[in-house]
């Protein structure tokens, strides 16, 4: 029987109009979204292969992302936003890290509204170099109450705009310390290393802006380490985060102000044209970091001038202070502030030039790192009735080491059992040396007019606390080549701190129990000298109760043992301590 072609359409909606109603529906949501079956979620998160985005949320006014670190280094997260929020997150991320980011100051819509957003990422790895990244946020707006926005904080505040800033030379003694922080605070500053909690807090804080007024001495540089805690219970840990240093100089000119000569009175003699250049390859390959002066030489094929003034260090494009040591047409000796990695390599580029040019301004400002040596023992080494052969043999090795060669001026500080020139002496007889000792007090001046007087100058038993000197005259007479040895348990006052001398060459002296199981060396292993590092435990002297020096993570000072006397506990600072490095010098390019 033949059927209507009426009703033939009719049994075909019913039949299969359904399906056609679900297709238009799906359609409809699709480009609702603006999602592609093949990539559409309702919520999603994704960074890029390594950075691992572990927990997001979006209210109207913030973005918040737990982000994973697992490319396998560290790396400093320049900016980290999207579109609709003014204000970018950024901070650092250790290895196998994990940071909450808050991007803030966001129109991102309604509470319940879709959110879908790209994610701009800049970050900067362990080797300086910068990448642009992007990643995918989708999401639904939640309510901007703190209750509701689910994310566990793992993390400590981020410190940044402190002021003053690093590196920054100031004209008043009264200065205001500031800080800002990415989420609500407590913090807290020092003048030395220092555990949240231990510190001064800021007369202002609680908030995310943090500040204290402050009166400082002229002519001094100052660090200041800050910590803040915020209301979930993080604080920061990191000891190479919230810290600036600075200088009070009433009397400094910036570069380029108030000076005759040159375009709007700048100085005419800055311009230096760097026509060659070497590069310098470190590498540390003895399993321990280090973050110190450190001295190299190269030769500069007869280009550079006595004066030596024009040489400069850059590390990449930045360039570093340096303090050139000594200068001739075969020779250039110079120092940079050296920070290296446990078995890490490092390399800088020296440029010079072949003509007498102004020195740059940091060699006279206080930057510039120090070539001198600091040396300080936790036991009274001077005379020691029955022992007197093992005393020279001490004091001989420190000379030789601290001086770098058999001559030289060494000057008596403050305490008892000071270096006299009958002791002196004995060491001469003893080592085959030739010093000569200045009677005139070392308490009168180190340095006079840009030259030191002595080139060690020695501190006794019972050396005041408060040093001789001031610490800008102890920075003007290390940075010119001096050192320094300071000695006697005796002038410990528990606990007691160096604060005296330079800023980041600190510790504090302890006193503790001694176990022979933390020495496994021999005492009689001879291998270990003066300046050399040893892996023998701790300390690696006899196990006797003693003083101990306790050096804190970020100082400047090494421990080091020595077979020379019976059980000396010695802390060495300063240019090539406590060992030396590999390096190698490039072929002399054109710059």
């Amino acid at each position: 029987m033949l059927r209507k072609r009426g009703q033939a359409s009719v049994d075909f909606i019913l039949t299969y109009g359904w399906a056609i109603l679900l297709f238009i529906l799906v359609i409809a949501v699709l480009v609702y979204f603006q999602i592609t079956p093949l990539t559409y979620t309702a919520r999603s998160c994704i960074l890029f292969p390594g950075l691992l985005c572990e927990s997001h949320k979006a209210t109207p006014t913030k973005v918040i992302l737990l982000v994973g670190n697992y490319l396998g280094q560290a790396i400093t997260i320049n900016s980290i936003n999207v579109e609709t929020c003014a204000t970018p997150a950024s901070g650092s991320l250790s290895a196998g890290g994990r940071k909450t980011f808050y991007m803030l100051n966001c129109t991102n819509g309604k509470v319940g509204s879709r959110f879908k957003k790209e994610i701009n990422i800049i970050y900067t790895d362990e080797t300086g170099f910068s990448y642009a990244k992007k990643g995918l946020l989708i999401t639904t707006i939640s309510p901007d109450s703190e209750s509701a926005l689910g994310i566990e904080d793992i993390t400590p505040p981020w410190i940044f705009n402190i002021v003053p800033a690093n590196g920054s030379i100031l004209t008043a003694t009264s200065i205001t310390l500031s800080s800002e922080t990415d989420e609500n605070a407590n913090c807290q500053f020092s003048l030395i290393p220092f555990e949240y909690d231990s510190g001064f807090d800021f007369t202002t804080t609680g908030l995310k802006a943090h500040s204290s007024n402050m009166a400082l001495q002229d002519n001094r540089q100052y660090i200041y380490h800050i910590k803040c805690k915020d209301s979930s219970g993080n604080y920061n840990t990191d000891e190479n985060e919230g810290i600036t240093t600075f200088k009070i100089d009433t009397t400094y000119v910036p570069p380029g102000e108030g000076e005759p000569g040159g375009e709007e009175g700048g100085n005419t003699t800055t311009a230096t044209s760097y026509s060659y250049k070497r590069t310098v390859a470190f590498t540390e390959n003895r399993g321990i970091a280090r973050n110190s002066p450190y001295s190299f030489s190269f030769n500069p094929n007869s280009h550079v001038q006595s004066d030596c003034d024009d040489v400069i260090v850059k590390d990449g494009t930045t360039e570093i202070p340096s303090n050139i040591i000594s200068c001739s047409g075969s020779s250039v000796e110079l120092a940079v502030n050296l920070n290296l990695a446990a078995s890490g390599t490092k390399s800088l580029d020296v440029y010079y030039g072949n003509s007498a040019a102004a020195a740059p301004s940091y060699r006279t400002d206080g930057t510039e790192p120090i070539t001198g040596k600091i040396i300080v023992t936790g036991l009274w080494i001077t005379v020691n009735s029955g022992t007197f052969s093992k005393y020279k043999q001490m004091y001989s090795a420190i000379y030789q080491w601290a001086l770098g060669s058999s001559s030289g001026v060494i000057g008596c500080g403050s305490g008892n059992y000071c270096e006299e020139q009958g002791e002196l002496t004995d060491v001469n007889s003893y080592a085959g040396t030739s010093y000569t000792f200045n009677s005139a007090s070392a308490t009168g001046s180190l340095v006079t007019n840009g030259v030191k007087n002595y080139n060690l100058v020695v501190y006794g038993n019972s050396w005041s606390i408060n040093g001789d000197h001031s610490q800008s005259e102890y920075n003007e007479y290390l940075r010119l080549g001096g050192s320094l040895l300071f000695t006697g348990q005796d002038s410990f006052s528990i606990p007691f701190t160096t604060s005296f001398l330079p800023d980041d060459y600190n510790f504090r002296a302890v006193q503790r129990n001694l176990d022979c199981s933390q020495f496994p060396c021999s005492a009689s292993d001879s291998s270990h000298s003066i300046g050399d590092n040893t892996f023998c435990g701790d300390w690696g002297y006899s196990c006797q109760t003693k003083s101990a020096v306790d050096i804190s993570s970020n100082s400047r000072y090494y421990k080091v043992w020595s077979t020379a006397y019976t059980n000396p506990t010695l802390a060495i600072a300063g240019l090539n301590s406590p060992y030396t490095l590999s390096y190698t010098i490039g072929a002399e390019t054109a710059a």
